[in-house]
């Protein structure tokens, strides 16, 4: 693959690999299978069907025989043509010809498709009316038929992959009265004679998929991706912003200007973002307009013109319609060219794109960061089915500086409170999940003015942990992340080549202190041993047996080499041949004899480890040397560097983000001195208890408290402390971070009230009480708050800053403990909180 996937993108492939083998065993038995992919809008569901699908084709044999056909169903040609072109992107191998969109040409009027192919082809193709693909003058042989004779003729190497697999699989009748179509393919029933073995269906909720297709089937394994490993992987914006009016009266026009002018100030945000994180992609954002289902010309062209007047950088050269008739419409006297879907993202100088239903379904432009919704409120659905199309984030990456621009905006004139709150419970569950925390008429929060800036500076470069991990990256993969930022920024030029050769000297020492059992294995390799046995025609008895052997085959030494590099991590086992190869002397190097070297070091077991050993304590040292450099540069170089440190499988410290320009959710209740404030220099906050209640009011009440901040649950603006062992790690997020001037400096105090009974409690605190010693220098107290007696709304503290309170909360976690055993601690070390 040439996109560098996450890592629960590469488990996710590697998942449906091992199902579809687990399927092609069963098939054996005359058993059939299904595997579902489930995976929230935005987590790159595609690329992770092309890097198994890639796997199946080019990688282990898998499955018996030949290369397998993949049949790619979806309803929508416009999809078809989409995933095909993310395909070839994607993935070297699977161009050059392997990827077809089926059409009416007559390399498509075949008995059986070709294995080691891809093709891609929508259900209408498969209707009564299409007679392009039915038996005929033209066509021989209808494409029902060569879908039957491939099944049959192929068997397991035959997969079905259903893309938006929720949709098109009800059981309700056709035309002639089988199932849809889908259910036909799937099912073998209808024109559908032959039952296809495996089908791969692929949905952000597959439970419709389960119920109508997979439930009749003996085995099915679902493959689900984690909805926080997509948060954390920064493919999705960490916002989504729904606006409505708050008032019945006639909006449109005043929303559509506000939406041009959102997109105008998104532009200028990128601009400054490029400006300051040079090399770094230019981004153009796009502002949707979604017309009515019969718009009025008048009225479109009234909104032309409302987004011209609103944004004077425009001209009608910047719009583009996506509209059905795929030509250019003049709306009043406005001419608006026409730009196919799937073009819309590369197509550069187009910024607005009036749209009606085109774009609600399998597409994408990631840089369509604004749209705004001319339908009414019965559109609900259709609505979130076309916001989930835009929450990918332009650069594949959360962008660090501006919090903005890891937001989207939506517009909905005609939408009350009851009509969103459909929208944002559409967007947190059910077929169009997204990943991105919606909020709903927000209200801009920017830096506080009245927070003095040695509070900031506090704040800089103060310790957090990262999430662990469920599926990280190895750690050879990991450092040369760190490695070209590192090149890049002219930190250190070569650090790519110095990661490489890391790994390269590891192995290579690897070999020397285990040269025995690597030269057994390439003896072992370089002849294959085998019998001939001579059997009498008319009897059938033996009459003669004898060994042999032969050198091993160029063919198969590619094979045990490609297994090494599935055995060691990245691309270790491929500079390893390098290496071994250019030092063999000039005239007499032996590609063949390097490969099996790399084939016999990597069956030793602790090979991939001491390369990851090795890599990991690389980023370490890196991590003590050029840390404080790379916070002066800032930006996306830094965010990119501490990155490679956030995909491991362990929590690892890395310095926290100061909370930048966002927008945030509006409340009845506003308090002074937070970081974020709104245009009153009040930050909107409802506390969830009286709990909460109580210490801001007590905290901001205190003369040297000089800011604070709203810690949040969750990202790279939290603190927040790991706890449990390395594979079931967990995170505490304090709830609230106060900022106190103690003499001539600025401290940061912790206040954590939580509830003692949870199961929870002691170990999150015992982890709060390490930190606390190993930050003792930045730390001023650090309390944690529970109620005096069960109950009450007294509170007491421990301040957990305390060297004797904190090795007693260090020691109560150590061993476990009740409610009770907690409340002792208090009554021996803390007092009254107030």
């Amino acid at each position: 693959m040439e996109y560098e996937l996450r890592g629960y993108q590469t488990k996710a492939a590697k998942e449906i690999v091992d199902g579809v083998q687990m399927g092609a065993d069963l098939f054996v038995k005359g058993k059939t299978s299904a595997i579902s992919l489930s995976a929230p809008t935005g987590a790159g569901k595609t690329i992770i069907a092309a890097a198994a699908i890639e796997d199946l084709i080019f990688g282990e044999s898998v499955l018996p025989g030949d290369e397998p056909i993949v049949l790619w169903v979806s309803l929508y040609p416009n999809l078809n043509e989409q995933t095909r072109d993310k395909f070839e992107r994607a993935s070297e191998k699977l161009r050059g010809g392997r990827l077809h969109v089926i059409d009416a040409s007559p390399r498509f009027i075949v008995e059986h498709l070709t294995p080691g192919h891809v093709y891609f082809l929508n259900t209408h193709k498969l209707r009564d009316s299409s007679t392009n693909f039915t038996k005929g003058d033209q066509r021989q042989i209808a494409l029902w038929e060569t879908l039957n004779n491939s099944v049959e003729r192929y068997g397991s190497r035959f997969l079905m992959f259903v893309d938006e697999a929720h949709q098109g699989t009800g059981t309700g009748a056709s035309s002639n009265g089988d199932s849809t179509i889908l259910g036909q393919l799937a099912g073998g029933t209808g024109k559908m004679q032959r039952t296809v073995p495996i089908v791969v269906g692929i949905s952000a909720t597959p439970e419709r998929f389960e119920k109508n297709i997979a439930a009749s089937r003996s085995f099915r394994e679902p493959v689900e991706v984690d909805v926080n490993d997509v948060r954390e992987s920064g493919l999705v914006k960490d916002q989504l912003v729904l606006a409505h009016p708050t008032e019945e009266i006639a909006s449109d026009s005043t929303l559509v200007r506000e939406a041009a002018i959102q997109r105008a100030q998104q532009e200028k945000r990128w601009l400054a973002w490029a400006d300051e994180n040079t090399g770094e992609s230019l981004v153009e954002p796009v502002l949707l307009v979604q017309l009515p289902a019969k718009p009025n010309e008048a009225s479109v062209a009234g909104f032309i013109k409302d987004i011209l007047e609103a944004d004077s950088t425009l001209t009608i050269d910047n719009f583009a319609n996506a509209l059905e008739g795929s030509s250019a419409v003049t709306f009043g006297g406005y001419d608006v060219r026409y730009v196919d879907p799937p073009r819309i993202q590369e197509t550069t100088g187009v910024k607005v794109v009036l749209f009606k239903d085109a774009l609600t379904t399998g597409w994408d432009c990631p840089r369509a960061e604004v749209l705004v919704s001319l339908r009414g409120t019965n559109d609900d659905v259709t609505i979130t089915q076309l916001v989930g199309r835009i929450v990918r984030t332009p650069l594949a990456k959360r962008v660090a500086g501006d919090d903005n621009l890891n937001a989207v905006w939506t517009y909905l004139p005609h939408f009350n409170q009851d009509a969103v709150a459909r929208v944002a419970d559409r967007l947190r569950t059910g077929d169009t999940e997204v990943a991105t925390p919606v909020v709903v008429n927000p209200i801009p929060l920017v830096r506080n003015p009245a927070v003095p800036a040695e509070v900031w500076a506090a704040f800089e470069d103060f310790p957090t942990w990262s999430r662990p991990a469920q599926t990280a990256r190895p750690a050879t993969s990991r450092v040369l992340t760190a490695a070209m930022v590192l090149s890049k920024t002219e930190l250190l030029k070569e650090a790519p080549n110095i990661a490489q050769d890391r790994a390269v000297d590891t192995l290579v020492q690897h070999i020397k202190a285990n040269q025995q059992f690597v030269d057994e294995k390439v003896a072992a390799y370089e002849e294959v041993d085998y019998v001939t046995t001579a059997i009498d025609w008319l009897t059938g008895e033996q009459v003669a047996s004898e060994a042999a052997a032969a050198k091993i085959a160029t063919r198969n030494v590619a094979d045990l080499f490609s297994l090494a590099v599935r055995r060691l991590p990245d691309n270790s086992a491929k500079w390893l041949w390098d290496r071994l190869f250019m030092a063999q002397p000039d005239g007499e190097r032996d590609g063949d004899a390097a490969r099996l070297v790399v084939a016999a070091v990597a069956q030793q077991p602790d090979s991939a480890r001491v390369v990851e050993d090795s890599s990991q304590t690389l980023l370490e040292t890196w991590r003590k040397q050029y840390a404080a450099p790379l916070s002066e540069i800032g930006g996306t170089a830094e965010a990119d560097f501490w990155a490679a440190f956030a995909e491991s499988k362990k929590s690892e410290e890395v310095p926290l983000q100061a909370p930048a320009d966002t927008v945030g959710k509006d409340a009845s209740d506003r308090w002074k001195m937070h970081l974020l404030a709104a245009d009153d220099g009040l930050y909107p906050f409802e506390p969830s208890n009286k709990w909460e209640r109580a210490v801001l009011n007590t905290e901001l009440a205190r003369p040297n408290t000089v800011g604070w901040y709203r810690n949040p649950s969750s990202g790279k603006q939290s603190i927040a402390i790991a706890y449990g062992p390395v594979g079931d790690q967990h995170l505490v997020h304090p709830d609230f971070i106060v900022f106190t001037q103690r003499d001539d400096k600025v401290l940061i105090d912790i206040v954590d009230p939580h509830d003692p009974s949870r199961a929870d409690t002691i170990a999150k605190w015992g982890a709060l009480a390490q930190y606390a010693q190993q930050n003792a220098g930045r730390l001023g107290r650090v309390l944690a708050v529970i109620d005096e007696k069960k109950g009450t709304d007294e509170l007491v503290q421990l301040n957990l800053a305390g060297n004797k309170a904190s090795d007693a909360m260090i020691a109560l976690a150590a061993v476990g403990g009740t409610e009770a055993d907690l409340r002792v601690l208090f009554e021996q070390y803390g007092g009254r909180y107030q």
